[in-house]
């Protein structure tokens, strides 16, 4: 397990916390309005703010492929609501 206590950056502290609420609010609206993706989005940056609102970090427990990167099922939970968004844009745009 890694403690993640930043992101990209070097954004932490107070504007992170500032910056992270104004985003799930967001992914919120957007959710109500646009559908699963979203929605995905929302719940799982939600859960990335609660815990680092609780513990003051994220726990990052994942290395992926190995290579150092580690993450979270959060994140995992972000990155296919990102990918459901850009195939209902792709899929809007080829029809």
């Amino acid at each position: 397990m890694v403690k993640n206590y930043g992101i990209s950056f070097g954004i932490n502290g107070v504007f992170f916390i500032v910056l992270s609420i104004f985003f799930v609010l967001l992914f919120l609206f957007l959710s109500i309005k646009k559908g699963k993706g979203y929605w995905l989005i929302f719940m799982g940056g939600l859960a990335n703010l609660i815990e680092r609102i609780v513990l003051g970090y994220v726990r990052d427990y994942w290395n992926f492929l190995g290579l150092g990167l580690y993450n979270n099922i959060n994140d995992w939970i972000i990155g296919i609501g990102v990918l459901f968004c850009l195939s209902d844009l792709l899929w809007k745009k080829s029809k």
